[in-house]
């Protein structure tokens, strides 16, 4: 049976993919072995196939440009917070701040020479003074930090320290021995 060209061209596409079933495969195989004509475009057919699809890169360029950017952009982002959350830590660790005199005095003593010796906590890492200057009155203003105090009770919990819980009434004590003193004319001023 003779089948026309027209025929064999319409199905040579699917035989150069090897797409065509096993009948029409062996009659295309017949044709192609008396006709040069079709054996051409067969050929043509297969060169075709082996050039690659041209396909528009620049798109999908452009999207693993913004993927990649976002990347680092989260990245300098998660590295910025975490600065952030340092130095504020650090900040906060370091900030002065006021203490109430139960933090600051351990114990205080009266000196023979009319002096008041004042025994600070190790947490004081700064005191300021001020007062009246007639010897009578004195204020006294000390400050630490939240890393200083933490530190001083690690080690007064390494040293089984305990601060003295009744310094106010040895400061009583001291200021009415003081008073007393001052009455009597033995008081010295100190300088």
């Amino acid at each position: 049976m003779e089948i026309s060209c027209e025929i064999i061209r319409d199905v040579l596409p699917l035989y150069a993919e090897d797409m065509a079933s096993n009948a029409t495969r062996n009659m295309v195989d017949e044709h192609l072995c008396k006709c040069d004509g079709c054996a051409k475009e067969l050929d043509s057919l297969k060169r075709a196939q082996a050039v690659p699809v041209d396909v528009e890169i620049t798109s999908l360029k452009r999207v693993g440009d913004t993927i990649r950017r976002r990347r680092v952009l989260t990245v300098m982002a998660a590295m910025m917070t975490l600065v952030a959350f340092a130095v504020t830590g650090f900040v906060y660790m370091l900030t002065p701040y006021p203490m109430t005199a139960e933090e600051a005095i351990e114990g205080a003593e009266l000196r023979e020479d009319g002096g008041l010796a004042v025994d600070y906590a190790r947490s004081v890492n700064g005191r300021s003074g001020w007062g009246v200057f007639d010897n009578a009155n004195y204020g006294l203003m000390c400050h630490t930090n939240r890393y200083d105090k933490l530190m001083a009770e690690k080690k007064r919990q390494k040293l089984h320290r305990c601060p003295v819980k009744n310094w106010k009434t040895i400061l009583q004590n001291c200021t009415k021995q003081r008073n007393v003193r001052r009455e009597s004319g033995t008081d010295s001023i100190q300088s």
